[in-house]
């Protein structure tokens, strides 16, 4: 339902986030 893609949603974001982190280390 709603939740479970909400939560799904968040994961993405928060793996993006770290993601976008991570680059800006690297560079």
């Amino acid at each position: 339902g709603y939740c479970v893609r909400s939560q799904a949603v968040t994961h993405c974001i928060n793996e993006f986030i770290r993601d976008t982190q991570s680059c800006d280390h690297r560079q």
